[in-house]
């Protein structure tokens, strides 16, 4: 069960049971820095965390966060995350699809700042809270060892408005909470808040321009008109398509006639459906010439 709750709601029981102050999870009298461990933002590679995450200009782009541990087990986490350069977090992140979730993390809250002048004076900000074990029977639920990056969860956060804008999301501890106390970035380690580990930030920029893959006339479907468009393009003199990258139905870097076929295969073979992005909007590195595709 996960239960989404203001901090100020979280039971007496369960901060008992972890040794936490009144104040958040950091228990700063007693804070300790466990070995080799990081949180990390941005997007998994592979086994390796990538911080520069990509979408179009004011479109949502997916920040992931990550837990590097290879010794220790761990029962709850604590981010305080600071967003400069005009970005905005939307309401939803999750821990779903990822070990926590399955492991069955009990108590998940996410409070949400986007106010560049409240009162707090902290800006735009994002805090969270996860317990794997805060109800009875209290069976000490934990996440093992993290070699690799443990992923925490993630959230949407939209991009810059003017292409080429970055801006960062960094680990930043001392963030007034939401309910004014301060709060850090906290593993608990057998019971205790262990805090001042390496921490990475991401990178979010407004880079390219939405599109579906297929949508070659950029009409809003992919259907047989998207073929006789390709086809005429590349054989009887037709217009310009208005993304090409669009018409580039296989992703394999060329536009010529296996593109059309891809479609026609998909459509009317069962054959596997075109690359991502498809079938919901989204970008890849550059695409200037998707600067007038209005289908998204």
């Amino acid at each position: 069960m996960i239960d989404v709750r203001p901090w100020s709601l979280l039971g007496a029981s369960c901060l008992v049971l972890f040794g936490l102050s009144a104040v958040g999870f950091v228990k700063s009298a007693s804070a300790q820095t466990p070995e080799n461990s990081e949180f990390r933002a941005g997007v998994l590679d592979g086994t390796t965390v990538n911080p520069m995450v990509v979408a179009p200009p004011g479109t949502a782009a997916t920040v992931h966060f990550y837990w590097i541990d290879p010794d220790d087990e761990s029962s709850g986490f604590q981010l305080s995350i600071s967003l400069e350069g005009n970005l905005t977090v939307l309401p939803d992140f999750t821990i779903e699809g990822t070990a926590l979730e399955l492991i069955g993390a009990e108590f998940v809250d996410a409070d949400i700042d986007n106010d560049d002048f409240a009162i707090d004076g902290d800006g735009r900000e994002l805090t969270v809270g996860i317990l794997l074990d805060s109800f009875p029977p209290f069976d000490n639920q934990v996440a093992g060892p993290a070699p690799v990056p443990f992923e925490l969860g993630r959230v949407s956060i939209l991009t810059p408005s003017t292409l080429g804008d970055c801006g960062t999301v960094e680990f930043v501890d001392g963030l007034n909470g939401p309910n004014g106390p301060a709060l850090s970035n906290i593993v608990i380690v057998n019971t205790q808040s262990m805090q001042n580990f390496t921490t990475v930030g991401a990178v979010v920029c407004a880079v390219g321009t939405a599109f579906v893959r297929s949508d070659c006339n950029d009409d809003g479907n992919t259907d047989v008109g998207d073929m006789v468009y390709l086809l005429n393009f590349l054989f009887q003199s037709g217009a310009l398509p208005p993304c090409l990258e669009a018409c580039e139905a296989n992703a394999d870097g060329a536009l010529d006639l296996a593109d059309a076929l891809t479609i026609g295969n998909f459509l009317f073979s069962m054959g596997p459906p075109p690359p991502a992005p498809f079938p919901d909007c989204g970008s890849v590195m550059g695409t200037p010439d998707c600067d007038t595709f209005g289908g998204c």
